[in-house]
């Protein structure tokens, strides 16, 4: 056996459930973000390629039997990712905190004590948080705008 835990994963055809899909949804339709954590809350995300590759990397005979956690190389502060978006989107988000406590969001990590020792894999080569997300801004900004489509690096009407 191999058990295997991921960190939080991003990327292409995500839906709602996933924190930056939604996080950029929000942005994009309303400017604003809702988070039920605080702005300290610390994550390591992962772009799903990245954890895919690790994945079969991990299938190998030297992780038999083991604990194995995926996850990214970027810690960041979650109110940093809200920034970061905001700067990619070239505005002023308003990002509303909920700070719940019952929300089931950690703080800094996600591990608590258990007898038996995981280890970490980090995959080598990563996509860049930023150039992930931007991936993800734009196969939302296309869902959010069919009629809108890409030619010379231009966005254009396709209603005519």
């Amino acid at each position: 056996y191999t058990i295997l835990r991921y960190g939080s994963l991003y990327g292409p055809r995500a839906d709602m459930r996933n924190a930056i899909h939604r996080f950029v949804h929000e942005a994009l339709t309303t400017g604003s973000i809702t988070y039920y954590g605080t702005p300290t809350a610390l994550r390591e995300y992962v772009h799903v390629d990245d954890a895919s590759s690790a994945t079969l990397h991990v299938l190998g005979p030297e992780f038999a039997n083991q604990n194995i956690i995926i996850s990214g190389n970027q810690p960041m502060r979650v109110a940093d990712l809200f920034r970061m978006i905001g700067e990619m989107l070239g505005k002023e988000l308003e990002i509303k905190y909920q700070n719940d406590p019952n929300s089931g969001h950690y703080q800094v990590t996600p591990y608590a004590f258990m007898p038996r020792m995981g280890r970490k894999l980090v995959p080598p080569l990563t996509v860049d948080l930023g150039q992930g997300i931007l991936r993800v801004m734009e196969e939302e900004h296309r869902q959010i705008h069919p009629e809108l489509q890409s030619q010379g690096g231009y966005l254009v009407s396709t209603d005519d």
